[in-house]
């Protein structure tokens, strides 16, 4: 069935970090602006560089001398677009990179890691909200381990007094054995303090 395709009414949704990298582009388009209508300015005022560029370019008119002008503003406004560029880019690629690397590790059980920002990273928000979200899961977690390994314990407890077959007994420990280790993939906060404590007492 045809379903209409929902758009967005409101463009500004995360207005700081929009109004940051409007500014950013914005700035940076002032600057090629600027820095080819300079080079512009100084063919039509300024002799010594008119000169210039026709020595340099062997130029013999003033409509010769503004397309190799205009490309040294293009050159010139590049590399400055690009430190900028790189700079900006930094703030942005950085928290993408912890993110990957928090989310590469919640994949293999890891509960325990965070991610930090520094203090004028982008993304602090999703940050927080990215934490949080790992905590209540590390308390969910860590409570179904603590209930799991209980009932593990308990039916490990009673195989030996049950009225089994050996063939059916050795297959309960083995789905109990399983169902600890699919348990212990996932390391919990409290875990970590644990480890840590431990640790610190042997040291």
């Amino acid at each position: 069935m045809w379903r209409k395709k929902s758009r967005r009414k409101t463009y500004l949704i995360k207005k700081g970090f929009q109004s940051r990298l409007i500014t950013v582009i914005l700035l940076l388009v002032i600057i090629v602006a600027n820095i080819t209508g300079g080079v512009v300015y100084a063919i039509v005022k300024i002799d010594s560089f008119r000169m210039f560029l026709e020595q340099t370019f062997n130029l013999s008119s003033a409509d010769d001398i503004l397309l190799p002008a205009v490309v040294l503003a293009e050159i010139v406004s590049f590399i400055i677009v690009g430190i900028i560029s790189l700079f900006v880019s930094h703030r942005m690629a950085g928290p993408v990179y912890r993110f990957e690397r928090v989310t590469e590790g919640i994949s293999e059980g890891d509960l325990t890691i965070h991610i930090r920002l520094r203090e004028k990273d982008e993304f602090k928000d999703l940050a927080e909200a990215f934490n949080e979200m790992i905590q209540k899961l590390t308390d969910k977690v860590g409570e179904l381990k603590n209930k799991g390994l209980k009932l593990a314990e308990e039916f490990e407890n009673l195989l030996p007094r049950a009225e089994l077959s050996d063939e059916r007994r050795k297959e309960l420990k083995e789905l109990i054995s399983k169902f600890k280790e699919n348990i212990a993939f996932f390391k919990t906060s409290g875990e970590q303090d644990e480890d840590s404590s431990k640790k610190e007492s042997i040291a």
